[in-house]
């Protein structure tokens, strides 16, 4: 069995380090002073918390070039970040895998380099059992020789399952120099790990048994009283210079009244406490959350308006409502103290841009922009912070949001505020309740920290695919605003201004090495993609800079550069991937296309009806609501109603069933918007006669007959577009809205108003 562990390469931001080695399945605290390091760090916590670690060979050299570092060090998960009273950055990792960097890649703000990530080999190697088991020996040895090393080392070393991960753990608390580590870090495979492990350890047990008979022969009862008094006075001074330390930090912090209050209180009954007590680590820490908060406003200068509108045309197409919406609310941001009025939400479907949006807000406002996540959460605990009486107590998401962003008037993002749940533990949306009412969240009150936090000067920004999983309390406190998606022809605009220059530069390529034709990226939407964003284009790109990034490496014909045209889009691609979702291809009985929304956008659903031989009972499938449900029993009773002026037995509801389906329905659909398209089914049906299969509809039926209006009238007209369905029934009063559509679809597209069912089945069945 091979001992070498899998490859692949990323490219992740680099902090190079001065004098450590950081090892996989290892936690480390290291201080980062360097600005271009915090800086990777930040970055990473942004974007998934991973940075790669690597020692430099000279600690005094300030900015290392690629042949200042090592080939090899860790990949690691950035866990936790604090700032210090001197201002220097603690950062806690947990080292991950292995890596060999290959580029060094020099950015403005920070480093990044393109590395390969060898995955850890943890499957079982019988072979190597004989020499772990002496390698664990040798090390138990050697903490009995070394009362330094934590007892518990050896039960985790024991019980960590991978043999990689066992010998990686067994190095860092040996007294090696940081050449030597660094020499063990760059053994790759098992075997030739377990060899090297072997010879540190017999040094190690030699060295520590010299230092043990020296010791022994010179401790004498005398030296031993001095040497305890000298290490007491040593312990006395550095406990007097932390409390002075921490004492000019308090003193020098501007904080509110009765948060000073508090702080003196805490600092007093930590100057009285043992410092080995784990209460006195539990406030230590506390202080520093005080020192690490802003509690003052900065003076900032009002924000320019004009600025704001170029950032957000520069880096957003289309969107215009939205882009209005927005500078309306940082035009007033900019003329007030403090906004009391509703909290922005952008609730469209993925891909659309909704946190690109929110990070606009914070460049077009010179605001630190924070991500706070709440997809999944479920314990307001996460949200609120808890009480210091837990063990690990922290502050929740909110505190920790603001102390990442350093300022109180950060733009704050509450991304996926659609997809919280609740348990025993809590509902967390009742603790955004009061962070988003401008009347209460000037005195927010975070259960760990247990003093007023204002937090009315942050800018919220919430983000939400559909607003029907929202609680309505919550949904109170929102302005919403639709981003609903994207036509074709502004598609191909973000893919030319936007994404194809990102890719180029992602994968190290310019403008003249790949060109993408515009008939070849109509073709990745119409045939490759289906979707109301542009998530699934920017991959599909991303693919074609791959291929170009490897043609180009590899010498493929000699090209010096690579063009994407319709003619080779499948050639690069693959076979076309065409989903046209469900609509119906040709005229038949009782097949109507209906039109939904999902979180996911518009989608054109085929509606089926087919009577049969029965009682009069209806059978739906398709995972329908209720709602449909009952749409669908409002559309027989206008057919049983109109049976004679459709030509219907009078009994016909007695001795036929009607089965209602949605073939090949995605998720679970509800809502009023599919009466009329279900009603025409029936009538086809049972009249025999065929619909157009060049037509959709959307609207809810009334008993009368009236067709009534829905909602999501853009991302429908979206989806009758891309599904290539040129005509369009809409209830009479949305027409209203027309104008949010594109104009090359409304020019493209015939969308007709109706007002009754009449009107519905001239359009919709042929003679």
């Amino acid at each position: 069995m091979s001992d070498t562990p899998s490859e692949h390469v990323e490219r992740i931001p680099l902090v190079p380090l001065r004098d450590v080695v950081v090892y996989p399945a290892s936690t480390s605290s290291l201080l980062v002073g360097r600005p271009r390091s915090l800086q990777a760090v930040n970055h990473a916590r942004e974007e998934g918390g991973r940075v790669l670690l690597v020692a430099q060979r000279d600690r005094d050299v300030f900015r290392p070039d690629e042949s200042d570092l090592y080939s090899v060090g860790t990949v690691a998960r950035v866990e936790h970040v604090l700032t210090l009273p001197d201002g220097t950055t603690k950062v806690i990792v947990e080292g991950i895998a292995r890596v060999r960097v290959l580029r060094l890649h020099s950015g403005p703000d920070f480093d990044r380099a393109d590395a390969t990530v060898y995955t850890p080999d943890d499957a079982p190697h019988p072979e190597l059992e004989p020499q772990l088991a002496r390698l664990e020996s040798k090390f138990k040895q050697c903490m009995s020789l070394n009362p330094s090393i934590p007892a518990e080392t050896l039960t985790r070393v024991q019980a960590q399952p991978s043999l990689a991960r066992k010998a990686d753990m067994m190095v860092p608390p040996l007294r090696l120099k940081h050449t030597v580590k660094q020499s063990f870090l760059e053994k790759i495979g098992l075997v030739e790990r377990f060899n090297f492990l072997n010879e540190l350890l017999d040094k190690e047990i030699a060295f520590l048994e010299i230092e043990q008979k020296i010791r022994q022969r010179s401790d004498t009862p005398a030296r031993s009283r001095a040497g305890a008094r000298r290490r007491s006075e040593a312990e006395r001074d550095a406990r007097q210079e932390e409390l002075e330390e921490l004492q000019t930090a308090l003193n020098a912090k501007a904080l509110p009244e009765k948060v000073r209050a508090r702080a003196d209180r805490e600092f007093k009954r930590f100057r009285q406490m043992n410092p080995m007590s784990a209460e006195a680590n539990v406030v230590r820490t506390y202080l520093d959350w005080i020192l690490e908060l802003p509690w003052a406003l900065e003076s900032r200068t009002p924000t320019n308006i004009d600025s704001a509108q170029a950032t957000l045309a520069r880096e957003h197409h289309g969107l215009e409502e939205v882009k209005l919406r927005i500078l309306e609310y940082l035009s007033v941001s900019s003329r007030v103290e403090k906004m009391r009025g509703p909290i922005l939400c952008l609730v469209g479907p993925p891909g659309v841009g909704k946190t690109s949006l929110a990070r606009s807000i914070a460049r077009a406002t010179e605001r630190p922009f924070v991500k706070i996540s709440l997809a999944g959460v479920r314990d307001e605990a996460e949200l609120r912070g808890h009480r210091r009486t837990y063990i690990g107590a922290l502050p929740g998401r909110l505190i920790q949001g603001i102390r990442r962003a350093q300022r109180l008037d950060c733009v704050m993002l509450l991304d996926e505020v659609d997809k919280m749940s609740s348990d025993l533990r809590g509902d967390p949306a009742h603790a955004l309740l009061e962070v988003l009412d401008p009347e209460q969240n000037d005195c927010f009150q975070d259960n760990y920290l247990e003093v007023d936090f204002d937090l009315s000067h942050i800018i919220f920004v919430c983000t939400a695919n559909s607003l029907q999983t929202i609680p309505l309390p919550l949904r109170d406190r929102l302005e919403v605003l639709e981003v609903n998606g994207y036509a074709d022809e502004e598609k191909v605009e973000i893919a030319q201004q936007y994404l194809i220059p990102k890719q180029r530069e992602l994968h190290g390529l310019d403008k003249q090495e790949l060109e993408i034709d515009r008939d070849a990226l109509v073709g990745v939407i119409q045939d490759y993609t289906r979707e109301s964003g542009v998530r699934e284009l920017e991959r599909k790109i991303a693919r074609l800079a791959r291929k170009a990034a490897h043609q180009l490496t590899t010498g493929v014909d000699d090209a010096e550069s690579v063009r994407v045209q319709a003619s080779n889009l499948q050639h690069l691609l693959g076979p076309q991937r065409l989903q046209s979702g469900m609509r119906a291809h040709e005229a038949r009985l009782g097949l109507v296309n209906g039109l939904a929304v999902s979180p996911w956008g518009g989608e054109v659903l085929a509606i089926e009806v087919v009577p049969v031989p029965g009682t009069g009972k209806i059978l739906l499938t398709g995972r329908l609501g209720d709602w449909l449900k009952e749409s669908a029993n409002a559309a027989r009773t206008y057919v049983r109603a109109r049976a004679d002026e459709l030509g219907l037995a009078s009994d016909f509801h007695e001795t036929l069933d009607l089965h209602i389906h949605y073939p090949g329905n995605p998720i679970k659909t509800d809502g009023p918007s599919a009466g009329i398209a279900m009603a025409t089914a029936m009538i086809s049906a049972l009249t025999k006669r065929a619909v157009r299969h060049d037509l959709a509809m959307t609207g809810e039926i009334s008993l009368g007959g009236r067709v009534l209006p829905i909602g999501g009238l853009r991302a429908k007209i979206l989806a009758a577009h891309r599904g290539a369905i040129g005509t369009i029934l809409v209830p009479m009063p949305n027409l209203r809205q027309i104008d949010a559509i594109p104009a090359n679809i409304r020019d493209n597209t015939e969308i007709i108003g109706v007002s009754n069912m009449s009107e519905v089945l001239t359009y919709a069945l042929l003679p």
